[in-house]
């Protein structure tokens, strides 16, 4: 790739990496057990564990994400089904993401800036947060790091059989991404950016980045149809992002899930520490503006699917999350990296100027190292286990549990197991757990538990008869994000 491109790869696996590994395998496999499953892991679980042809019967009826994460979760799957096993899964995705950030980033730039990603990226409070919970991120993160990769070959090396096989890695990565997540054909954006600009810095590289456009369009072809299919089935809880919302999911991105904002103070607090990252990374790039992978990388990898996101959540459909483009995670922490030391083959005064750079990314290692340990603290409880735990304790066998929207089947996982989940044909197999039992049907001294989730089951139906006197709340609790009702009708 770069002037160390003929070293020995030995050579570029110092003791640091080793102990990068060691700290990002210790941090992400802290607490794995704790909490229960969250809504959404139980959503990956539920249609992992069934055999293939009923996963994709699901998939296609209840699920707006495309089949791969969760058809290699299937057979990761066969070996257990506890909390601990099934996200491994995600903590073994970002460790290999890890060692692409650092492998590449030794032969780009420099040995030092390859340690300080790799050492940024294993305490990174998102990338520790998605390592630990069982959905597609850690995954995409990988697959994004190997199409960066792939694509730096093919735009960069001299050898026509490296660059074509640089291109088919990256072509190849960026299909999977497709099919791992719905919004992962965001990677293509991603892509055509950085070799745009890649061409444009080097003004000689025209040829190849036309190349990567053919390229581009044979594997949005292989994607096709599940664009297609995504087109029409969007997802309820994205939207189109306002101020608020922007400020935010940037703030997750750098930060990590540090809890929900609430009030205008925080929000500016926010915007500031925005503000701050982007201009140490706007600085960065200023003092190795003769280095153009930082700028792609920065243009490409980070800002593209950003604007892509937003542009496209305003125009064709909402599908704004932070967790849509949080596979840009690893990009930040490669040119914050950046600024710990000059590329291979740096002048003299670029070597003077990187202390200070040194110094500022050692300061986000710390810093990502305490967000890290705060968010570890305030982790993610949907409390399905614990009320699941309560219902066996305390419902009755002749009582009714409603659980509507997609609960139903979650609670089913800890009411049943994952053997009925892997055996039921239909979402309301278990005779206990309706969806669609309202307070008309209920009979003279019958008790109903609601088991009401953040975003869905309201239960309207209920609250009107208890306001109305015609049911009556015995018991409200609370679990987690999770709450359980007990009523009765008189």
């Amino acid at each position: 790739m770069d002037n160390d491109q003929e070293k020995p790869l030995r050579r570029q696996f110092p003791l640091g990496f080793a102990l990068c590994v060691v700290l990002a395998g210790a941090v992400r496999c802290l607490g794995l057990a704790n909490p229960g499953f969250s809504h959404a892991e139980l959503q990956s679980a539920s249609h992992s564990v069934q055999n293939v042809p009923g996963m994709m019967d699901t998939l296609a009826r209840h699920d707006p994400h495309p089949p791969l994460y969760y058809l290699q979760l299937h057979y990761w799957m066969r070996t257990a089904h506890t909390e601990t096993w099934v996200r491994l899964n995600s903590v073994m995705w970002s460790l290999l993401a890890l060692a692409v950030v650092y492998f590449v980033s030794a032969r780009v730039f420099s040995k030092r800036t390859a340690f300080f990603a790799a050492a940024l990226f294993a305490v990174a409070p998102l990338a520790v947060f998605y390592a630990q919970h069982a959905r597609m991120y850690a995954m995409m993160m990988f697959l994004a790091v190997v199409a960066w990769a792939g694509l730096r070959g093919f735009m960069c090396s001299e050898k026509r059989a490296l660059a074509a096989a640089g291109g088919v890695i990256s072509a190849l990565a960026c299909v999977a991404m497709g099919y791992a997540q719905g919004a992962g054909f965001l990677i293509f954006f991603a892509t055509t950016v950085y070799a745009g600009v890649h061409a444009f810095l080097s003004r000689t590289r025209w040829k190849r980045f036309f190349a990567w456009c053919g390229v581009q369009a044979l594997a949005c072809a292989a994607l096709l149809p599940w664009l297609l299919k995504a087109r029409k089935q969007p997802v309820p809880h994205a939207s189109a992002p306002s101020p608020y919302e922007l400020a935010e999911a940037l703030f997750k991105i750098l930060f990590g899930i540090q809890g929900r904002l609430k009030d205008m103070q925080e929000l500016v607090l926010v915007l500031a520490l925005v503000a701050a990252v982007l201009g140490a990374l706007s600085l960065c790039l200023l003092w190795r503006v003769r280095d153009r992978e930082s700028v792609a990388l920065f243009l490409g990898f980070i800002g593209a699917p950003i604007v892509a996101t937003a542009l496209i959540s305003y125009w064709v459909a909402p599908i704004w999350l932070e967790r849509t483009f949080a596979w840009v995670c690893p990009f930040v922490c490669i040119v914050l990296a950046c600024m710990a030391g000059p590329a291979n083959g740096a002048g003299r005064n670029e070597r003077k100027t990187s202390k200070l750079g040194l110094a500022t990314v050692s300061a986000f290692v710390i810093l990502f190292a305490l967000l890290s340990v705060r968010q570890a603290a305030h982790p993610l409880d949907d409390g399905y286990r614990e009320a699941v735990a309560y219902l066996k304790e305390h419902a009755a066998a002749e009582d009714v549990i409603v659980a509507r929207g997609q609960a139903e089947w979650c609670i089913a996982w800890y009411y049943a197991g994952p053997a009925f989940v892997r055996e039921a044909q239909e979402r309301d197999a278990l005779a206990a757990i309706k969806a669609d039992a309202g307070p008309e049907a209920m009979k003279q001294g019958q008790t109903y538990w609601l088991f009401q989730w953040r975003t869905f089951g309201e239960f309207e139906d209920f609250q009107d008869a208890i306001q109305a006197g015609r049911v009556s709340l015995l018991e409200r609790l609370e679990f987690g994000n999770s709450g359980l009702s007990k009523v009765r009708l008189h």
